[in-house]
């Protein structure tokens, strides 16, 4: 018994998790370009990256887990 709902509780999360991936890959970024510059002086736009996953990183001068993130 305990397994049968085991395995239905998997199968649950494996449809739930393809369902938000397709979401996913359907999103497209709808809003202006921009270019930002790095911290050796060239820049990067966010169009060269277009179709492919970007994770942008946001961080302060006055936070203790931005501080430990880039200590430079």
């Amino acid at each position: 018994m305990m397994k049968r709902l085991f395995s239905l509780l998997a199968l649950a999360l494996i449809l739930l998790g393809g369902f938000v991936m397709m979401q996913y890959r359907q999103a497209e970024y709808q809003g202006e370009d921009w270019t930002l510059a790095r911290t050796d002086g060239s820049t990067v736009t966010l169009s060269d990256y277009q179709g492919q996953p970007v994770l942008l990183v946001f961080w302060a001068t006055w936070c203790p887990y931005c501080k430990k993130l880039l200590p430079g």
